[in-house]
Formats: C-alpha cells, structure tokens, sequence
C-alpha cells in the first residue's frame, strides 16, 4: 500500500509517497516520489494536491470536509452589513461624533446603538434581551446592559438636532423638494393601570389601539410622499389629536423653513385653528371634512348623486375606486365630495357590526358602565336609566351618508384629481405608522421614565428610516427585507483533526445578491478566516 510520509530534518520538513510491502515475510518501505519541502508550497497550494489525491480516489471532498468539521456556532452578519452602510449613508457617524463630545463616554456609543438598531429590524424585543442577543450577530463589540440605556439618554438628549440630521441627509439622497407633507396621529399604549402624577408624559386619553384603560403617548408624524419621515413630536396620553397639528406646522415653519408646502392630514385636525395658522404659514392645506358636522344646505347638496360628476377613463387607474365627485364651497373652504360603491358597502357593514354590539349592550345592561356616545353606544338611546332602546333616527341619518367622503382644501379646484389624489396618499403615515407599530414594535411598553419613553422612539425613528430606505431602494415589502437579512448567516467551524477556525458563509440566494449590489456590501467568500471577516462588515 501507498502512503504519504512527512519527514522533518534539519533542513526543512519534506513530503514523500511512500509505497509499503513484504518480501520473505519482512515489511519494506520504497520511495516512490519526492515531494520536495513543506516550506516550498503555499497553504492555498497543499490543500489542492490533497483535493487532487482524493477526487483520483473518487471520493468528493465535500463529505471528508463536512465530516471533519465541527460547528461552533452560527451568526447573522447581514443586519450588521446593512446597519454599518446606512450607519455611514445617512452620516451618523459625524452625528454621534459631533454631538457626544461633551459627554465623553468610556464606551463606543455608535457600536451600542448600531447594535439596538439590528436588534429593533431583526427582533424588536426589550433592551434585555439586546444585551442577551447581542451573541447572534456578528461584527459587533461586546456591550453592558447599563451602557444600553446610557445610549436611550443620548438619543433623548438629541432627538430635535438627529430629526434636523435625518430629513436633511434624505433630501440629499432622495434629490427631492419636500413639496407635501403627511400628518398623523397616533396612539402608544403601556401595559400599566397608573401614572406616576399629572406631569407623567403617560396618561390615559383616546386610544386609536382599542386599549381605553390604558396609559399612552400621543405620536405626531409627518412623512413626505415616499414615505420618508420628516419629523415626530410626543405628547401626553390625554392630549387631542387636534391640538398636536400646531407644533407640526411650526416646526415646518421654524425649523425646516419651508416657503411653500401642501400639508395633508385627516379629519382630526380640521378646526378653524388649525386652518388659520397654515394659510398664515404660506402653506397649502388638504383635510378630511367632517361631512356630518357641516349645514343642512351644504349636507343635502353633497348627498345629491345628481350633483356627480363621473371620471373619464383616463383620468382611472387599475386601482381606482371612485368615479364621482361633486364640489362646492363652505365657510371659505373648497369642497370636494366623492361616492364610491366599495365605501358604502364598507360603511353599511361598519353600521351592522355596531348595530350587532348595541342589541347585546340592550340585551345585557350590565355592559353599559357609562353612557358615553361612541362606538356602538352611539345607536343606543338612553330612555331612562334603566330601558335602552335602539336609536332608529340615528341609524336612518347615518345610512345617508354611506359611501361619501368629503375633503376641505386651500388649492383651487380646477385639478380636482390631483387634489384627491394626494389626500388619498394619506395611506402613507398610516402605512409607516402600521410599519413602526408591527414590525419595529415601536410601542416602549418596557421603559418608565419620559427619557427612556423618547430615547426608544428616537431609534425607532431610525430604524424606520433604514427600513423605508431599503424599501424604497429595493421596491420590496418590509416582509422580504427581513427574510432576505435573515438568510445572511455564517457558521464558525473548526477542523476536528486541526485547531484552524474558519467561517462558513451560508448559500448565497439571488435577494442577497440584489441588496448586496444595491448597497455595495462585501461580498463573502465561501470560507472566511476569522481574523478577516470583522473587516468585510
């Protein structure tokens, strides 16, 4: 038989193929070629004549390799590749830099937050559990919990000067004149029964999340037309929707100094207030009409499909889903009103689902703790304190108004597509808002204090940056975001016949090549040293 002997002497270690056999009952051993010295060959050079030996023996070298490995763990280094290129793309770096030289930590801030933010896009879960998962990705350094929090503070600290940051960088990136704004609002409920006094930024109020006994925070967002934020403002759980739209238009006035600007926002906001101070700002204005709340006169004529206009057909798209509008004017506001078959069927099942939860309230009165109006208590009529009926009038007024929609506006009605075209875009902020609610789980149901409470949206402001940029980039849902990051794993195996250590990168599938060249990341070798992956982050 033939083997392959390694001899070491003084002059250098030389490889032999030796060849063995017995003659007159006696072993022999007979060279049958010389190699040469060890030191003459690279690594990359002996490991190719060990794969030639072993495929001449018809054996693939994939099984000895896999059968000679050992894992010793296995790491997500796509979060840290995406996080590390927005890190630098929205300049953040000279953010941190700049602001946090007063503060003079003793650890590195950027590395802690780039940490929370792969954490927040990966699995949004509590800063304990950061600290604890922080073993899954690879390329981050180690941090304490205590500096986690430290990180919230600054973020606190910081939010108006980094919400100045974001929007400018992104108008660089996206090339854009912020021309239309999106305002909402929103609701962030907490899973405690008290606040600690009346100056507690978490009170209980209106909650747009069902949850009517809980403490909250009111969240303001403007986003632009792409869906990029612009801007946020927190208010204590009990303060009107209504009221936070004046902080809004000042802070587009004040702090971004915007000539000229069409803001759009929903029927919460539409109050003389309101209205008076954007046409005193130089702005535009498209807002949800209370068609409800507005005279008789105007009421019968917008409700009068005989007063429709229908849409041409080029004027439809595939996804349009009303054809007839009508307009007029009230209390100095142009009117647009439109009807839609799809809305009154909508509005009709809205009307039975709340008729069907009044009949239970009257059938069990012991549901009715308050006498209060809304939701289904609104077709109740309380005819003593002890017979409920239904309200008959309440209903028949309300089956009026199925299928009607109606929009107050500054801008002049002679391009009435546009206008509803850009109210309807109001679907924006409540999409970045349903982004930041269910997949960053942006609701800081763990933290306590009003700092922690800013400091954990400030990065949640980020993290939906970094998602709608990858989104916007990409033209993908924020589902095959996450799925194609999660795909992008290492594995650290050693050679149980060696002390090398090595990664493996896991098959790269063609949404990791496409975000790989969209973002210009590192692309990974099969096999990784280890002392060589770090710098491919």
């Amino acid at each position: 038989m033939a083997f392959l002997r390694v001899e070491k002497k003084k002059s250098g270690t030389y490889i032999r193929i030796i060849k063995s056999y017995r003659e007159n009952g006696k072993k022999f051993n007979k060279t049958l070629y010389s190699l040469g010295k060890v030191e003459d060959y690279s690594p990359e050079q002996l490991i190719n004549i060990g794969k030639k030996f072993l495929n001449l023996a018809g054996c693939p070298v994939a099984n000895i390799e896999i059968l000679d490995l050992q894992e010793l763990g296995r790491y997500n280094y796509g979060y840290t590749q995406i996080v590390n290129r927005l890190w630098n793309k929205y300049e953040l770096n000279k953010f941190i830099k700049i602001n946090s030289i007063s503060r003079r930590y003793k650890f590195d801030i950027q590395n802690v937050i780039k940490l929370m933010l792969a954490e927040r896009l990966n699995i949004p879960v509590s800063k304990l559990s950061n600290y604890n998962n922080q073993t899954e990705y690879i390329g981050f350094k180690e941090v304490k919990l205590q500096w986690l929090y430290r990180s919230l503070d600054f973020l606190n600290d910081t939010e108006q000067e980094l919400q100045k940051h974001l929007f400018d960088v992104q108008q660089t990136l996206f090339s854009q004149t912020l021309d239309i704004v999106f305002y909402d609002v929103t609701t962030l409920y907490f899973d405690v029964t008290l606040a600690k006094n009346d100056d507690d930024i978490r009170q209980k109020g209106y909650s747009k999340d069902g949850k009517a006994r809980k403490l909250q925070v009111v969240l303001g967002l403007l986003v632009d037309k792409n869906r990029n934020p612009v801007s946020y403002r927190i208010y204590q759980g009990g303060k009107y929707e209504g009221h936070t739209f004046i902080d809004a238009v000042n802070e587009l006035r004040n702090s971004y100094k915007i000539d000229k600007i069409t803001i759009v926002a929903d029927s919460g906001m539409l109050n003389g207030d309101n209205i008076k101070l954007v046409l005193e700002a130089g702005y535009d204005y498209i807002v949800g009409e209370r068609l409800k709340s507005m005279s008789k006169k105007s009421k019968n004529y917008l409700t009068n499909r005989e007063n429709y206009i229908k849409f041409t057909e080029d004027q439809l798209d595939e996804k349009q889903t009303i054809y007839e509008y009508t307009t007029t004017t009230y209390k100095q506001r142009n009117i647009i009103c439109t009807y839609s078959e799809k809305r009154a069927r909508k509005d009709k099942a809205e009307r039975e689902r709340l008729l069907a939860k009044a009949k239970k309230y009257i059938e069990n009165q012991s549901l009715l703790k308050n006498h209060n109006k809304q939701g289904a208590k609104r077709y109740i009529d309380y005819q003593s304190e002890t017979k409920f009926i239904l309200d008959e009038e309440k209903i028949k007024d309300d089956e009026k108004y199925d299928g009607y929609k109606a929009i107050a506006t500054s801008l002049l009605l002679s391009d009435v597509e546009t206008i509803l075209n850009q109210y309807y875009n109001l679907f924006e902020v409540e999409h970045a808002f349903r982004t930041m609610k269910s997949h960053l789980e942006i609701r800081p149901a763990f933290h306590w204090t009003e700092k922690r409470i800013r400091g954990h949206i400030a990065m949640c402001f980020i993290a939906y940056s970094f998602l709608n940029n990858i989104r916007t980039s990409l033209n993908w849902s924020e589902q095959k975001i996450f799925t194609t990051l999660n795909k992008m794993q290492v594995s650290e195996v050693k050679q149980k016949s060696q002390r090398t250590k090595i990664y493996l990168r896991a098959a790269t599938t063609d949404d990791v090549k496409k975000l790989q060249n969209a973002y210009k990341l590192s692309k990974l070798g099969d096999t990784i040293p280890i002392n060589q992956l770090d710098s491919l982050l």
